[in-house]
């Protein structure tokens, strides 16, 4: 009876839990796939000069990957191992950091430097 009873406590805390990361599973899936999207025209029309869609994919991907990493659906279906999530997630974070840094260049030049280079 108590196991019964602690069987169902558990899989309605796993049910809510699951239920509240929907919304993150349902987003991370699609900022993943817009930055693939992104990185594959990008390689499409590689013959143009311009980066944004390269850089704007390499961001995206990731992103939804590590939005995907921090859901209990996404760590149950490839091992529930809870010391080695937060290490990916943080890896994959730090790994949109340069494609987010070039983009952010792509959409707002060199900087500073580069707007006044006509003082030196």
């Amino acid at each position: 009876m108590i196991n019964a009873l602690l069987l169902a406590v558990s899989e309605e805390q796993l049910r809510s839990k699951l239920c509240g990361d929907l919304p993150l599973v349902i987003l991370g899936s699609i900022i993943a796939a817009i930055g693939v999207a992104a990185v594959v025209v990008q390689l499409s029309r590689w013959q143009s000069g311009e980066r944004v869609l390269l850089w704007f994919g390499l961001f995206a991907g990731p992103y939804g990957l590590r939005l995907l990493t921090n859901t209990t659906p996404f760590q149950m279906a490839f091992g529930e191992l809870r010391v080695v999530w937060p290490f990916v997630s943080k890896l994959v974070e730090f790994a949109t950091l340069v494609p987010a840094l070039l983009l952010f260049e792509d959409f707002y030049g060199k900087g500073w430097r580069s707007s006044v280079r006509w003082l030196i």
